[in-house]
């Protein structure tokens, strides 16, 4: 888990800085961190014991589907969102 904890560390700060950067010329910069979000990667990499309870310490008890994250990105990726940053 340090490569992942790491790569995520690293996208929030890269996230972050840009901003800044952009910001001043209208761009908006965000980055969506959903959590456990289960895709056949996952189970591709786990063994099955490991699955088995794969995402249960979620808020939501389970990991998230791709479906139920989607709308973010769409959202982000919308004029709507404007008002938006982090």
């Amino acid at each position: 888990m340090i490569d992942y904890a790491a790569t995520k560390g690293a996208i929030v700060g890269f996230t972050r800085s840009l901003a800044l950067q952009l910001t001043p010329k209208g761009i908006r910069v965000n980055a969506v961190s959903p959590g456990a979000v289960y895709t056949p990667i996952q189970a591709d990499t786990r063994e099955a014991p490991q699955m088995v309870n794969w995402g249960s310490t979620s808020k939501l008890g389970r990991p998230a589907q791709p479906s139920e994250v989607a709308s973010s990105f769409i959202f982000l990726a919308s004029t709507e969102s404007a008002l938006f940053r982090k």
